[in-house]
């Protein structure tokens, strides 16, 4: 969804000076679960509301104006910019810019990130994720990580069953592994290398395969 010539990051707007956002910041703290909400009101017009809880909802920035949505996918091509809502974050879109506030009602600041052109063609089969997909998700504190979990995020969102591999929890996933914190990200890496090959041995030794004699291996190498 667009909103028109909502261009700038959020900017601190204190929810008093709008009736409208008031009573929408009054209906949300009547829902409970996950939600991703995005209101347009005929007393409001020019305005869009929008709210996140668990549910993946993202902000993408262009010349001619705001787009919202799950995850990166719709906004490559489109955006130069997007902005990660984390949970309880809500705020109002003008045509003038954005109202962001966290889950106590104190204005939020967020710094948008950039997103890369070139990743449209690994995003598109996102679309296909359904409940019948199971992902593996490396999930590195020091590496872009709000891009990740966005991802994720829309995954979960079909219904794919998710193991993440990461530094902290996670709950969105069906299942944690989790990994010490490093300040390097090859550090992360390696830790998460070997939780993978641990992964894989343990799924091929139940899929009653040889773990000793890798299939692929044995059109080349000769194992005695």
């Amino acid at each position: 969804m667009r909103s028109p010539a909502a261009r700038s990051p959020p900017s601190a707007t204190p929810a008093g000076r709008h009736p409208e956002l008031a009573a929408f910041r009054a209906t949300l703290d009547e829902l409970h679960g996950a939600y991703a909400i995005l209101l347009i009101s005929e007393t409001a017009p020019g305005r869009i509301f929008f709210a996140r809880q668990v549910s993946p909802l993202q902000l993408g920035f262009a010349a001619e104006g705001c787009y919202f949505a799950s995850s990166d996918a719709p906004l490559v091509g489109l955006c130069a910019q997007t902005l990660y809502l984390d949970d309880g974050h809500w705020g109002l879109a003008t045509a003038t810019g954005l109202s962001l506030f966290s889950a106590d009602g104190q204005p939020a600041e967020l710094a948008p990130k950039p997103l890369p052109a070139t990743s449209l063609a690994a995003l598109r089969p996102i679309a296909l994720a359904d409940a019948e997909l199971f992902t593996i998700a490396l999930m590195a504190r020091s590496t872009l990580y709000d891009k990740v979990k966005s991802n994720v995020e829309a995954l979960s969102a079909r219904d794919a069953t998710i193991i993440a591999i990461t530094t902290e929890y996670f709950e969105l996933a069906d299942d944690i592994i989790q990994i010490r914190a490093y300040d390097h990200p090859m550090l992360e890496f390696f830790e998460m290398l070997v939780v993978v090959q641990l992964l894989a041995m343990e799924i091929a030794i139940r899929l009653g395969n040889d773990v000793d004699m890798p299939r692929n291996l044995a059109k080349s190498v000769t194992v005695e």
